[in-house]
């Protein structure tokens, strides 16, 4: 998920529930962690996505639409100063890799 040239994550998605990111490029290089996530599927290639952070106060809104490889959506968060913050982003999507699970044993 390139967000802009000094913001790159890796995503990856665990189940409906839990997902993993990592920073690639940018001021967290080296940060991740695995958090809660709720993904709605709008349509074939179109989801909902929220998710919530557990090291910072952070909750997010994206919609992913994998036909164009595009994401949007909001950043909602709490600064350090106790202020609240509301962020819009969006991510140019690169699919790097394709989990195949065997018949009944995928995630839920």
């Amino acid at each position: 998920y390139t967000y802009s040239p000094n913001h790159v994550y890796e995503h990856i998605y665990l189940s409906s529930e839990r997902y993993a990111w990592q920073n690639l490029v940018g001021i967290q290089r080296g940060h991740g962690d695995v958090d809660l996530a709720t993904t709605w599927k709008f349509g074939d290639g179109l989801y909902v996505f929220g998710f919530r952070e557990f090291i910072i106060p952070v909750a997010s809104l994206f919609f992913y639409n994998w036909e164009t490889m595009r994401s949007t959506g909001k950043f909602l968060g709490v600064t350090s100063q106790g202020k609240v913050e509301n962020k819009p982003a969006g991510a140019f999507i690169e699919k790097k890799s394709t989990t195949v699970y065997d018949p009944g044993k995928a995630p839920v």
